[in-house]
């Protein structure tokens, strides 16, 4: 094997072991925000029955407005939104109350009209429009739906889905360049060896052609003058 095929060998294995890294970071990182959505969901629904049995027990606090995630809140994140609202209804369907931990949340018509429209679905928990929800019926026939809003959520996930992103891409470029400097390492010697048998073979040819060039040459003169015999056939 010369050193050209040598080479080409190792641009295969290359090519090969970026392939499997890429596919085994890949399965890691589709599973990694799967498990997160899955945890997150787990979560969002004990807070979602916490909140139905403890409505009356919110605190009013102060969120920051949301206006989508950036890409620098995946280290500083400026989002700290968890609001959570429990609407009651009575027998008729009518508003009875609005638990809040937000100042004014009792106010919203965004939420009032959620309400409305989730009181009549046939889902009793889910997601909808910005919120997630569970819907519970009550002692004295009425019902209670309790909203969490999933913009903090949200936000979660893409941080993490950013944060899969990135690292996966320098954990690619960095084991691109090892696996290079390795396998350039490991090849090394065995393009040495090639070159030395190649220099081998090429001195061998050299020295043996003399000696044969020789030998022909006396043949041809004994049978010039002797004839040709059954030495020199």
């Amino acid at each position: 094997m010369n050193s050209r095929q040598i080479r080409e060998l190792r641009s295969k294995f290359i090519r090969i072991a970026m392939l499997s890294i890429c596919t085994a970071m890949l399965f890691i990182g589709v599973t990694v925000n799967i498990t997160a959505h899955v945890l997150t969901r787990i979560s969002v629904d004990r807070m979602l029955r916490s909140l139905l049995i403890n409505a009356e027990d919110l605190e009013i606090r102060e969120y920051r407005s949301w206006d989508g995630v950036r890409i620098s809140d995946i280290f500083l994140p400026q989002y700290d939104r968890n609001a959570c609202y429990v609407l009651n209804y009575d027998e008729n369907s009518t508003l009875v109350s609005i638990h809040s931990n937000v100042h004014g949340g009792e106010d919203s018509e965004d939420v009032r009209a959620c309400g409305e429209s989730l009181l009549h679905s046939r889902r009793s928990s889910g997601q909808y429009m910005n919120y997630y929800f569970r819907r519970a019926a009550l002692s004295d026939g009425g019902t209670a739906i309790a909203l969490l809003e999933s913009s903090l959520l949200i936000s979660s996930g893409l941080r993490i889905i950013y944060l899969t992103i990135l690292l996966g891409a320098v954990g690619l470029v960095i084991t691109y360049f090892l696996v290079l400097h390795f396998s350039d390492q490991a090849i090394e010697p065995e393009i040495e060896n090639a070159a030395r048998q190649k220099q081998f073979i090429t001195n061998a040819s050299h020295e043996l052609k003399t000696p044969l060039a020789v030998i022909r040459a006396n043949t041809e003169m004994t049978e010039l003058t002797a004839g040709e015999s059954e030495w020199t056939r």
